[in-house]
């Protein structure tokens, strides 16, 4: 698809990610709520401070899911598998670009030196997080950056919707 022009593959992809991204929001939300009262010694307006925090599992299962779920909107349909790096791999250079800069530029809130290198090591080591996470009680250890996967998921959306809307106006 490099070079090509954008398109919307699979509406239903597209629309299937947002549950999945709002599914996680919520998620992520009530899991910093916990993080925040056991931080605070509170236990919490649930008082399941623990539970909340474990949270963070379906939380990057979701999110590493609807990463995935935006890209194969701009892939072709028969487009399979689960690795965000070789799904991103796929995508239009441009997409990629603008998707990688919307990312980077989020994840300099967080560490003002993060640069492309950051983006290219993060997404190699968290491209597998929706498999290896919805699995995680049978590893001995899984490692995920939520705040790279979270920003890579919202600069994904944000470019994919972008970009449909720039069509539309076309059309």
């Amino acid at each position: 698809m490099k070079g090509m022009s954008f398109v919307i593959y699979d509406e239903l992809a597209l629309n299937n990610g947002v549950l999945f991204k709002y599914t996680y929001e919520i998620l992520n939300e009530r899991m910093q709520s916990g993080l925040l009262d056991l931080v605070q010694h509170n236990k919490g307006k649930y008082d399941k401070s623990n539970l909340d925090v474990s949270l963070f599992v379906p939380a990057v299962v979701n999110c590493a899911f609807a990463c995935e779920l935006f890209m194969k909107s701009m892939l072709p349909k028969d487009t399979h598998g689960h690795e965000l790096h070789s799904l991103f791999s796929k995508l239009d250079t441009g997409i990629q670009g603008k998707i990688q800069n919307a990312t980077v530029d989020s994840m300099k809130k967080i560490r003002l030196s993060y640069g492309n290198t950051d983006f290219q090591n993060d997404l190699t080591e968290n491209s597998n997080n929706f498999a290896e996470w919805r699995y995680f009680h049978e590893k001995s250890k899984c490692s995920a950056n939520l705040p790279f996967i979270s920003n890579f998921m919202n600069a994904i959306f944000s470019v994919a919707v972008e970009e449909r809307n720039t069509l539309n106006k076309e059309t």
